[in-house]
């Protein structure tokens, strides 16, 4: 089966160091020919698309679609695909291991359901099971190397899992399927900027301006800024973003610092005064002596990046132990 899925909202893609929510369409699988031909597949199907309408709030729904599924599996219990809606609708449920099961079962029934090894891989990832669900997605795409999401989800947990060159081996892969996609190409430039590869680093950050600039992509036409690295501080997670705002009213640079899912518990901005040229400043919602630093003229990411990590390790260094 080489259909991709589609899926909402970030296209089902992993977002850095946070949990993935499942949220299964069927319109490419109600494409694929072979799939109208059997009665039982038909019958998945349409098991499946009442359970992704309910999904997840109506729990009522998503139990009925479950003793569907189950009864259509003890009639047709070598039928893959139904194994899989299982599994879509165990997790819409939060069963996770009951989900696992279903989706491994669809692969042993069929080892080339791509979008199973897909799914499985992002409910492995929502229960911080990192390694096991890049095993599945590094599979998925083995099998089907156009599986754009199953490389950009790849690229991403190598991130998170510190594996730089790999992330982006995974992310170049994802480009070249979606040459004009912002988000991808503004994960090229964290993971070039993470392995400090200054020249590629600075063709990378021109191409993620000119897709802004050219309105090539629609989801980004009203973004403010873009994230263009992260950074580790003990436990926590710094995101760089850089404005694409021109005005000095405007940050050149902003530091969002994040704990794991805690939230957000600190900013640190590089601010553009017309007076004091480029001010550095570190400082916590909270209060307390904030740290700053002044430069004459705009510094550069390569000569910041270091002192940026200081600075937030001096401020938050007891935070974070």
């Amino acid at each position: 089966m080489s259909a991709s899925v589609p899926r909402p909202g970030l296209r089902h893609r992993l977002p850095a160091a946070c949990g993935v929510l499942l949220g299964l369409t069927v319109s490419l699988l109600l494409s694929v020919p072979f799939l109208r031909a059997a009665e039982p597949r038909d019958e998945a199907i349409a098991i499946m698309q009442r359970a992704n309408q309910a999904a997840p709030k109506d729990k009522e729904v998503l139990q009925a679609a479950l003793l569907d599924i189950d009864s259509l599996i003890a009639r047709s219990p070598s039928e893959a695909i139904a194994h899989y809606v299982r599994g879509s609708i165990q997790f819409h449920l939060q069963n996770t291991e009951a989900s696992v099961a279903a989706y491994r079962r669809a692969i042993e029934l069929d080892p080339i359901f791509t979008d199973a090894r897909y799914e499985l891989g992002v409910v492995l990832a929502e229960a911080d099971r990192k390694e096991e669900a890049l095993a599945e997605w590094e599979a998925a795409l083995r099998a089907d190397p156009s599986h754009i999401d199953a490389a950009y989800n790849a690229g991403q947990c190598n991130y998170d899992l510190g594996r730089f060159a790999e992330a982006l081996e995974k992310w170049r892969i994802t480009e070249k399927l979606t040459p004009d996609d912002f988000q991808v190409a503004r994960k090229v430039l964290q993971a070039l900027n993470a392995l400090e590869r200054e020249e590629e680093e600075a063709v990378a950050r021109q191409k993620v301006l000119r897709i802004k600039r050219e309105k090539r992509d629609e989801a980004v036409r009203d973004v403010p800024e873009f994230c263009f690295d992260q950074m580790m501080v003990g436990s926590m997670r710094i995101f760089a973003y850089e404005s694409f705002g021109q005005s000095p009213a405007i940050p050149v640079y902003m530091f969002k610092v994040d704990r794991d899912r805690e939230g957000t518990i600190g900013n640190l901005q590089l601010g553009n005064g017309p007076e004091t040229g480029f001010t550095l400043r570190v400082s916590l919602p909270a209060g307390g002596k904030d740290h700053v630093r002044t430069f004459p003229t705009r510094p550069s990411w390569q000569e910041l990046k270091p002192l940026v990590l200081a600075m937030a390790q001096e401020r938050f260094g007891d935070g974070v132990k």
